[in-house]
């Protein structure tokens, strides 16, 4: 896609974010239908109440309307017709807008990920199942869950997918603030992980420590954890196992890498290993990103550079842990050869 094309979709974006005259007229009209309906039919209601108190009171008062009810079904459908015109027109508008945002993300994706995976494909209005998301245990799943945006590819023979994630807390109705507003991409391998590992910043309250959970086996004997960088322990958390194969995840390359994409993202963040997958998560403490009214090249391009660094410090990650992987497994296969030259001069 050139930049020629890519103004022309910004400019239906502009567009689409603009709410038409039409659409502001329309919303005000059915209101004040709605609001004249709701006072006729209140009118009415309270009349027929009277009459009937009227005629309990002092019998045939001979002031009952015979088509009063009539009235009251009148209005009630009046009424009701001018909230489903108001509630229909509002939702034409918010789907509007909302597909250009997802055409606004599409284009950061599209180009941010360019020359990076095999295979991409783009879903904009799909995401991860909270099924998905609850069982690896990294989270609190309290709240509403929403998730769209899926991208997936492969990257160097390893299954790729990351989506827009959005946990929020419904305790209070004053402030429904999400306490995860970002992005989630897991990386699938080929073979299992010896161990779990969970790494989070300070700063990131979604994550969950809890290892009474049934949702990851891996994690039932988590615990807290400390690495020799004490750089790194004033910044993150880390929870595991306790023994060699955790270790063997928690190198210094590892952590150094971690603190410096901590460092260049500058937003609270979570890597996660179980089974056999990799999951980075990014909180971005401001909104998800959305075009403004006055979307421009200058605006995008600032986007699509933010992405494409977020996307390359996971990568990063991911291959520094196979690396590390395939290098403990050729140490561990010549530890295993010398043991085996070693039973075979015993024996001879």
């Amino acid at each position: 896609m050139n930049d020629t094309n890519i103004e022309k979709e910004l400019e239906e974006i502009r567009q689409a974010k603009k709410t038409p005259a039409w659409v502001i007229c329309a919303e005000i009209g059915c209101c004040l239908l709605m609001a004249m309906g709701i006072f006729r039919l209140i009118e009415y209601m309270v009349v027929y109440i009277l009459e009937r108190i009227v005629q309990k009171s002092y019998g045939d008062s001979g002031i009952e309307d015979p088509g009063i009810i009539g009235k009251i079904i009148l209005w009630f459908v009046f009424s009701a017709a001018a909230g489903l015109g108001f509630y229909l027109v509002y939702r034409w508008s918010k789907n509007r807008v909302r597909r250009a945002e997802a055409k606004y993300k599409r284009i950061i994706t599209e180009r941010a990920a360019e020359g990076m995976f095999n295979k991409l494909s783009h879903s904009e209005f799909e995401g991860f199942e909270k099924a998905e998301i609850k069982q690896t245990g990294l989270v609190k799943m309290r709240g509403r869950y929403r998730s769209n945006g899926l991208i997936s590819g492969s990257y160097k023979n390893v299954s790729f997918r990351r989506a827009d994630v959005e946990l929020g807390s419904l305790v209070s109705l004053i402030d429904s603030k999400p306490y995860l507003l970002g992005s989630w991409s897991i990386f699938k391998f080929k073979k299992k992980f010896r161990s779990g590992l969970q790494i989070f910043t300070k700063d990131f309250q979604a994550a969950d420590t809890d290892n009474t959970s049934e949702d990851a086996p891996e994690f039932k004997k988590r615990r807290k954890l400390r690495t020799d960088d004490e750089r790194f322990n004033r910044v993150f958390s880390v929870y595991g196992e306790d023994n060699p194969e955790t270790a063997s995840l928690l190198t210094t390359r590892l952590t150094e890498a971690l603190f410096g994409m901590y460092q260049m993202l500058g937003c609270p963040m979570m890597v996660g290993i179980v089974g056999n997958k990799l999951h980075v998560v990014f909180h971005f403490v401001r909104k998800n990103v959305k075009p403004s009214g006055y979307a421009n090249m200058f605006w995008l391009q600032n986007e699509i550079e933010t992405a494409r660094n977020e996307l390359k410090a996971m990568l990063y990650i991911a291959d520094m842990l196979e690396n590390d992987r395939e290098d403990d497994l050729l140490q561990n296969g010549k530890e295993s050869v010398r043991t085996e030259n070693k039973n075979v001069r015993k024996n001879g």
